[in-house]
């Protein structure tokens, strides 16, 4: 299965509840549900089995987070990086 993670170039959003980029959302193109980790500082800050792309990073401070996101179905993994700006 071919899966295209994000659309357009996301690189970074603003939770700030201004309701434009409030939240990091993955899009897939299929009805899946992706499973998503990320992390800063080699650290994990976020782990989830059934990302719901409604996650708005209440509880992190502003920086770049690493990602990995399996797509059910895909032989490969998606990894980057996403900007929280505050």
């Amino acid at each position: 299965m071919d899966a295209q993670v994000f659309d357009g170039s996301l690189s970074g959003f603003t939770p700030n509840g201004d309701g434009r980029n409030d939240t990091w959302r993955i899009l897939t193109g299929k009805p899946v549900v992706p499973s998503v980790r990320l992390n800063r500082w080699g650290g994990l800050v976020l782990e989830s089995t059934a990302f719901d792309n409604n996650w708005a990073a209440h509880d992190l401070a502003a920086g770049v987070y690493y990602y990995t996101v399996d797509v059910p179905g895909c032989k490969t993994s998606f990894k980057g990086n996403v900007q929280v700006i505050r």
